[in-house]
């Protein structure tokens, strides 16, 4: 989702796509969409430190 928005931001800023409404990822445009940024990232991280760990 963070690289899909940097890569639509990156796209705009450069002139390769056309100017849409999107956040900035990380950045604050209301608390609903922080809100949902920060708890998937918490998400995301609480998965990979409970995942077992390969011996090899």
């Amino acid at each position: 989702m963070i690289l899909f928005q940097v890569m639509v931001n990156i796209g705009m800023t450069i002139g390769l796509l056309e100017v849409t409404g999107m956040p900035l990822p990380l950045v604050r445009y209301g608390r609903s969409a922080l809100l949902s940024t920060y708890l998937g990232l918490g998400m995301v991280l609480s998965i990979a430190n409970h995942r077992p760990r390969s011996r090899y």
